[in-house]
């Protein structure tokens, strides 16, 4: 397999084994649905509102 297609070169260019960059992805992809949870809850505080409208998602903050 082409590793290059899999990663970006700068993971490539650590020399950090496969298994350790596998294991790295899977805890991101595992945890991100709490992850992202928690942040657009805080962007909300950082709005001043209890929920973010859909389209406050990806809006700047000076934060």
């Amino acid at each position: 397999m082409d590793l290059r297609v899999r990663y970006p070169v700068e993971i490539l260019s650590n020399y950090v084994e496969d298994e350790v960059v596998d294991a790295l992805s899977q805890s991101v992809r595992d945890a991100f649905p709490d992850l992202s949870h928690r942040y657009y809850k805080l962007k909300a505080k950082w709005f001043g509102v209890r929920k973010l409208d859909y389209w406050d998602r990806n809006a700047p903050s000076a934060r």
